[in-house]
């Protein structure tokens, strides 16, 4: 398209000279002045021509090099992905690690328990030589977020306790928690293991909270009957 508008030009200019000799003084002038704005108008298509290739090619290097960028970034986000799946798997397979490590001299003091109360037959020391152990063993526990909770004496709740069996007695209120088989854990809020206990059922203050409309039971209305 260019060769041909270049064509187009030296033609006009050509046909422009030659028709120039044959035409009167005054004519020629004007054929002058018209092949001068016909050299203009060829010189600013081509530095027309020359600035629109350039900034083609300027623009060609700046999308070769942002497409580059971009390979960059691909592979060292597909770099991370890998690392970062890697360093899941070895926390996932190592994440015990710590406690277990925390527990070793746990397990050498008990050790040690053991092989004393086989030499020495006291039991007293025995004993005591294991609640050491026990309570070392929880402080250890407590130190990576995992605790106890006391459950006797507290009202049962389902979502904390699980009831091995139920003993009636008037001892306690109704859903009393009287014995602790296996103490619960929690780690942070979160429970990890129910308390094994046992519920008392009181069935008269139970036959008390049945009572229609909130009527007093016969032993109340006794009391209030005293009162008056």
């Amino acid at each position: 398209m260019e060769v041909s508008k270049k064509e187009n030009n030296e033609s006009l200019l050509e046909k422009t000279e030659q028709d120039e000799g044959k035409k009167a003084p005054h004519k020629k002038l004007k054929s002058k002045k018209k092949i001068e704005k016909l050299k203009e108008i060829q010189t600013l298509q081509k530095e027309e021509i020359d600035s629109l290739k350039k900034e083609v090619e300027a623009k060609k290097k700046e999308a070769n090099k942002n497409y580059d960028k971009w390979l960059r970034l691909c592979a060292e986000f597909d770099n991370f992905k890998k690392r970062i799946e890697r360093e899941k798997a070895d926390f996932i397979k190592y994440a015990g690690e710590k406690i277990v490590r925390d527990l070793l001299p746990i397990m050498d003091d008990l050790d040690r328990a053991i092989k004393a109360g086989k030499e020495n037959h006291k039991k007293e020391d025995f004993i005591k030589g294991i609640e050491m152990v026990v309570n070392q063993i929880i402080s250890t526990f407590k130190t990576h977020g995992a605790k106890p909770f006391d459950s006797l004496g507290k009202i049962f709740d389902p979502n904390k306790h699980q009831a091995v069996s139920k003993i009636s007695t008037e001892d306690y209120e109704h859903h009393t928690i009287t014995e602790e088989f296996r103490k619960g854990w929690m780690f942070g809020d979160r429970l990890i293991r129910p308390a094994m206990v046992v519920v008392a059922e009181n069935e008269t203050k139970e036959k008390d909270e049945k009572s229609p409309e909130g009527k007093p039971s016969s032993d109340k209305k006794e009391e209030e009957a005293k009162k008056q």
